[in-house]
C-alpha cells in the first residue's frame, strides 16, 4: 500500500497533521495502534488554541468537556477525607478544562474522515526503513520510506509513504528508530505506574454514580482510581522509589514466606509494585476483586526528552514526539494542535521539489523551541485567569503525577466532607510557583 503521507498516532497531534496535509490534495493515512473502542484519560486542556479546533472542522467544543468533575481524598480503608469539585459554565472553553479525550479524538478522528483521511486502527509500528542510504540527519530518505509493524490480530502490514509524520506522543516512535532521541532530566524521584481493568458491574455503576476520580492517600505516596466508562478503570499509583522498592520487597517476600529477603527488589518491577500495593490497600484490593486486568502495567514517563532534528524532507515529528518537557509547565494539546498543524504543512516538501527544505525545516524547529520557551513562562500567570480554579481542575490529573503533593503544600483547594476547608494563600506569581514545584518534587526523595 502507498500514500503520500502517513501520520503515527490519531491524537490531536497526528488529526491536525493528517488533516492539513489531506487538504493540500495529498493522500494521507493514520496508522493508530489503538483499537476503534479504545478509552483516553480525561487532560487537562487551557484552551489557548481553541480557535484551531474550528479551522480543523471540529465542532461541538462544548460537549468536549466534563464541565462537572469531583475529586474524592480517602484513606486506604476508603474512609472519605475530602472531596473537591470542579464546574465550568459557559459555552467556550473554561479556564484550565477538563477535557473528555475519548469525545475529542473522536471528534478529531471524525473531521480527518471527513477530509479523506484513511484511518488504520489497531496498527502498531515496529520497523522504520527510511530507504536506501536514507539519512534523517541529512534529511534524505534514500527513496520512500516504509512502515511495518502487527495488527491486533498478529498479522504484519506494510506501508509506503513520501512523508511521515510521527505524532506517536512520548513513545516517539520515529525518534527512537532514527536514533534521533535525546533522553534528558528525571522530573523526580518517583515511580508511577498504571493499568487498566474490567472491574464487577455492581461497582462500575457505583463509580459512574458517583462521577469522581478517586485519590487514597498511601504511605509515601498515593493511588487513583478513575472511571474509563462501562466497566473499564484505569488504576495507578505514583511512589517515591524507595517506597516502591520497599513495597515490592515485602510482597516479594511474602510471595515466597520469607520476610525481609536481601535483594528481593531487585527481582520487582512496576508490575510487581502495582500489584503489590493494590493487595496492601484494602479499598483497591475490593475494586479490583474478580477484576479482569486489560493492559500490562505500563510506567509514565518521569525524564525529559528531545528529538533532534524534528524535520527533515521526508519526515516531521510533532507533539510530544518531538519533546517531552515538564508536564507541569507544558501545553500539552495546545502544543499538540500547533505543531501538527505545521507538521502537516510540511509534507509539501516531499511532493513538491521545488520547495525550499531547508529553510522550512529550520522555521520549524525554530518554532518548536520558542513554543516550550513560552510554556516554561507563562505557566499559571495569575493575571491570566483565574488560578485557584486552574489548581482545582489540576488536583488529580493523571499527566502530572507530581502535583497532589503539591497542592498539598499549597493548601489551595476548598474541601468539603472530613477535611478542614482552607482559602489557600494569597495568589503566588510564576517564581514561587517553581519554587513550590519543587518543593513537592524534593518529597519523594523523603517517601
Amino acid at each position: 500500500m502507498t500514500t503520500d503521507v502517513v501520520v503515527i498516532g490519531a491524537g490531536p497531534a497526528g488529526a491536525a497533521a493528517a488533516i492539513t496535509a489531506a487538504r493540500s490534495g495529498r493522500s494521507v493515512t493514520i496508522v493508530d495502534r489503538a483499537g476503534p473502542d479504545a478509552p483516553h484519560l480525561p487532560e487537562t486542556w487551557e484552551g489557548a488554541r481553541a480557535d484551531l479546533l474550528a479551522d480543523l472542522g471540529v465542532t461541538g467544543l462544548a460537549e468536549l468537556f466534563l464541565h462537572r468533575h469531583r475529586v474524592h481524598v480517602s484513606a486506604p480503608d476508603g474512609t472519605r477525607w475530602a472531596t473537591v469539585e470542579v464546574s465550568a459554565g459557559g459555552q467556550g472553553v473554561p479556564p484550565t478544562a477538563r477535557l473528555d479525550r475519548t469525545r475529542f479524538d473522536a471528534a478529531l478522528a471524525d473531521a480527518a474522515a471527513a477530509a479523506g483521511v484513511v484511518h488504520l486502527r489497531g496498527h502498531t509500528v515496529d520497523i522504520v526503513d527510511p530507504g536506501a542510504g536514507g539519512d534523517p540527519a541529512s534529511g534524505t530518505s534514500g527513496g520512500e520510506p516504509i512502515l511495518s509493524g502487527s495488527r491486533a490480530d498478529g498479522s504484519r502490514w506494510s506501508l509506503r509513504g513520501r512523508f511521515v509524520v510521527d505524532a506517536s506522543g512520548k513513545s516517539a516512535t520515529l525518534g527512537r528508530a532514527l536514533g534521533l532521541y535525546r533522553p534528558g532530566r528525571q522530573l523526580d524521584p518517583r515511580q508511577a505506574v498504571f493499568s487498566h481493568w474490567e472491574i464487577e458491574a455492581d461497582r462500575a455503576d457505583t463509580l459512574a454514580a458517583a462521577g469522581t476520580t478517586s485519590i487514597v492517600v498511601l504511605d509515601g505516596g498515593y493511588a487513583f482510581v478513575i472511571p474509563l466508562g462501562g466497566r473499564r478503570v484505569s488504576v495507578g499509583i505514583v511512589l517515591g522509589t524507595d517506597t516502591a522498592s520497599r513495597a515490592a520487597a515485602a510482597r516479594h517476600a511474602k510471595a515466597a514466606g520469607r520476610s525481609g529477603e536481601p535483594g528481593a527488589a531487585d527481582s520487582c518491577g512496576p508490575a510487581a509494585v502495582l500489584a503489590a500495593v493494590i493487595a496492601d490497600t484494602p479499598v483497591l484490593a475490593r475494586l479490583l476483586a474478580g477484576a479482569r486486568q486489560l493492559l500490562p502495567a505500563i510506567p509514565a514517563m518521569n525524564e525529559t526528552f528531545t528529538c533532534v532534528p524534528a524535520a527533515s524532507r521526508w519526515y516531521a515529528l510533532a507533539g510530544d514526539a518531538a519533546g517531552f518537557d515538564d508536564p507541569f509547565l507544558q501545553r500539552g494539546v495546545d502544543t499538540a494542535l500547533a505543531s501538527g498543524l505545521r507538521a502537516g504543512g510540511l509534507s509539501i516538501l516531499a511532493t513538491d521539489p521545488s520547495a525550499s527544505a531547508q529553510a522550512a525545516v529550520l522555521a520549524y524547529q525554530d518554532w518548536l523551541t520558542a513554543d516550550r520557551a513560552a510554556a516554561s513562562t507563562h505557566a499559571y500567570d495569575a493575571a491570566a485567569r483565574d488560578w485557584r480554579s486552574s489548581v482545582a481542575g489540576l488536583l488529580a490529573d493523571p499527566h502530572l503525577p507530581s502535583f497532589v503533593p503539591l497542592a498539598g503544600l499549597m493548601g489551595l483547594a476548598t474541601t468539603t466532607g472530613r477535611g478542614p476547608a482552607s482559602a489557600g494563600p494569597a495568589t503566588p506569581d510564576a517564581g514561587q510557583l517553581r519554587e513550590l514545584l519543587a518543593e513537592a518534587r524534593a518529597t519523594y526523595a523523603s517517601w
